[in-house]
């Protein structure tokens, strides 16, 4: 309708697939190739698309625009607020983000083993729901599993109070693409399980690979995540690009604006 009312049209900093019917590939491709500009979030994305048969406009690897967001005064200290009521302000924190995902049932008891691991060393674990209320009962399914004390965070954040509070995190677990794009935007390691290629994508570009399904294999890769000394600064390094990579969309997107209206 946007084309037809000869407007500009964006995909804007998008992470594409998958898609598996041809039909829906078919509309992909005719859509795809009628836009002005594409902007993906990943490399794969842009594979993907080609392989598709979307060749028209620009397909342009960009980044999540998250990673243009900053958190405020205000955030920070609603979420210094929480730490304290929770009492754990001064504590090593390991956050998680998890969410129901059918095809992944039975992680749960091995990932709570894990966390109950994290606990006895000397971490608070905290879980982060992403999605509020809709990933309260998955958060809280698992911590009921852990023998160890853990914190439900049961509170509606915005995006840039999420920010503030995975900052203060010395690791994020997560299923949630966006709590590990939140933790490599604040320069905290973080592990992701996988539950859709959107996830594989953004940690390949982090040369990291979803935590593995089991309990060994959790462990050796998270031990590992929080005893590299050099894992937050090389996070940060790439988040910079990231972030210049993310404030491109914009740029991208006002030109094709006043090219339009020009």
């Amino acid at each position: 309708m946007a084309k037809l009312l000869k407007k500009p049209v964006i995909f804007y900093a998008q992470g594409v697939g998958p898609i598996n019917r041809s039909f829906s590939k078919l509309l992909m491709r005719l859509i795809g190739n009628k836009v002005d500009l594409i902007t993906l979030r990943d490399e794969d994305s842009r594979q993907f698309l080609y392989e598709i048969g979307v060749t028209r406009p620009p397909l342009l690897v960009t980044a999540d625009p998250v990673f243009s967001l900053e958190p405020g005064a205000a955030d920070e200290n609603k979420v210094d607020h929480l730490l304290t009521k929770l009492g754990v302000a001064d504590k090593p924190l390991v956050g998680v983000a998890v969410r129901k995902w059918q095809a992944l049932e039975g992680y749960q008891e091995r990932l709570a083993k894990l966390l109950d691991d994290l606990a006895s060393g000397g971490y608070q674990i905290i879980f982060i729901p992403m999605a509020y209320p809709d990933d309260m009962g998955e958060s809280r399914r698992v911590a009921k599993l852990m023998r160890e004390k853990s914190h439900v965070l049961d509170s509606n954040l915005k995006s840039q109070e999420h920010l503030a509070l995975i900052a203060r995190l010395d690791l994020m677990i997560a299923m949630r693409l966006h709590a590990l794009i939140f933790a490599a935007s604040r320069g905290v390691p973080f592990a992701g399980i996988s539950y859709d290629p959107k996830v594989d994508a953004f940690l390949k570009l982090f040369d990291l690979r979803p935590l593995a399904q089991d309990y060994a294999g959790m462990k050796a890769e998270v031990n590992k995540l929080l005893e590299d000394v050099n894992i937050q600064d090389d996070i940060s390094r790439r988040a910079v690009e990231m972030r210049s990579k993310s404030e491109q969309n914009a740029r991208l997107a006002l030109g094709l604006i006043k090219r339009g209206n020009g």
